[in-house]
């Protein structure tokens, strides 16, 4: 499979450095690991501790988080989270509406991260607004499969599609963490460029507008200025 934008080793890697030195993500996912090694099971007090630690943490908007958090407690009484796969988030996304809701709400950012961090990080890696705009960057209109049916199991196939492209050999959440990262670059490049202030996370702005000579150099590799604007879909 040949990408339309090519994704290497080192842009992955530049990814991760910049991630191990964002402090406040650092310390937000050491606590979320923290939780899950506290909490294992998925009991009623654990299912809201962990729903509103992600909720918190993450920004997931997820406003009725008690009722959440009992709909995830009640879907994996039924599964085996061992075994489970997309499956898993496609179903705990769809909160069942209430009696006053005209239409139902899906929650697959909140559900993917709550999986992510509390079932297996491997199995289901993060689905976000800028992930999935990189997998479209990279992977082009040839490669990119969209569903608006059941969108995190389009994720991943498209998610497996650019590992295999890319021959990525790490783990799946060093690539999350490069689609994260780079999702959030490209848009504030492209703000920056309109003359408008970037609405991305305020660690990341804070560290591409001063970044220190470490991460400089990691940008230019995360983004080649000869890339850039084939990503930003200008060219």
């Amino acid at each position: 499979m040949e990408l339309a934008v090519p994704l290497s080793r080192e842009q992955i890697a530049a990814a991760n450095r910049l991630h191990r030195r964002l402090k406040q993500w650092t310390l937000s996912d050491s606590a979320l690991a923290r939780l899950a090694a506290q909490l294992p099971g998925f009991d009623a007090e654990a299912c809201l501790l962990k729903a509103v630690a992600v909720n918190a943490l993450y920004g997931t908007q997820v406003f009725a988080v008690v009722r959440m958090a009992r709909h995830i407690e009640k879907v994996i009484a039924h599964k085996d989270v061992s075994a489970a796969h997309e499956d898993l988030v496609e179903t705990i996304a769809s909160l069942p509406p209430t009696d006053r809701q005209k239409t139902a709400r899906r929650h697959h950012s909140f559900a993917a991260k709550f999986c992510h961090f509390f079932v297996d990080s491997e199995r289901f890696p993060i689905m976000d607004s800028y992930a999935d705009k990189m997998l479209k960057k990279h992977l082009g209109s040839a490669l990119y499969e969209g569903d608006a049916c059941r969108p995190y199991a389009a994720f991943i196939r498209n998610f497996q599609r650019l590992r295999a492209a890319a021959n990525h050999s790490g783990t799946n959440r060093e690539l999350d963490h490069y689609l994260w990262i780079a999702g959030q670059r490209l848009k504030w490049k492209i703000r920056k460029d309109q003359g408008k202030e970037p609405k991305i996370n305020a660690e990341l702005n804070a560290l591409f507008q001063n970044p220190s000579c470490d991460d400089a150099e990691d940008l230019e590799v995360l983004m080649p200025a000869t890339q850039s604007p084939y990503i930003a879909g200008r060219l």
